[in-house]
C-alpha cells in the first residue's frame, strides 16, 4: 500500500500550537483516498517503537490527529492507482470520462489484507 501511494500521496499537516507546551499536527483530509487510517496508524506505531527507525537523539516524533473536522487537502489525486485506493463516495461524484482519461485508474487489482493487532502489555 505504501509503495503504491508514495510519499507525495500522504496527507500534509497543519500545526495546532494552541497549547504552548505540546504541539500536535492536524492531518489534512484527502477526500479522494479510501480510508486507510487504521493501516497507517499500525505502521506509525511499529516505526515509533523501532529503535532502528528513530534514534534517541534529534527531533522526536510529534502526535498527529486525524479528525473529520480537519481541513481538506488541496492536493490533486494521484494518477494510476488501483480503483480500491480511491474513496467510493468521491469516485461517484467524478465524471466517468475524467476517471478514465485524467486519473488513468489502474485495472490492476490490489489485495487488501486483514490485519489483526495484538497489543503487548507494557
Amino acid at each position: 500500500m505504501l509503495n503504491k501511494l508514495g510519499a507525495d500521496e500522504m496527507s500534509s499537516n497543519d500545526t495546532d500550537n494552541t497549547d504552548p507546551v505540546w504541539i500536535v499536527f492536524r492531518v489534512k483530509v484527502l477526500e479522494w483516498r479510501c480510508n486507510v487510517g487504521r493501516e497507517l496508524d499500525i505502521i506509525d506505531r511499529m516505526c515509533l517503537d523501532d529503535e532502528d527507525v528513530f534514534a534517541p537523539q534529534g527531533s522526536k516524533p510529534v502526535p498527529c490527529q486525524c479528525r473529520p473536522g480537519n481541513s481538506v487537502s488541496k492536493r490533486h489525486p494521484p494518477k494510476g492507482l488501483p480503483e480500491s485506493f480511491y474513496n467510493c463516495k468521491w469516485q461517484k461524484k467524478q465524471d466517468e470520462g475524467w476517471k478514465e482519461m485524467v486519473l488513468c485508474v489502474s485495472k490492476q487489482q490490489f489485495e487488501w489484507l486483514g490485519i489483526n493487532c495484538v497489543e503487548e502489555d507494557q
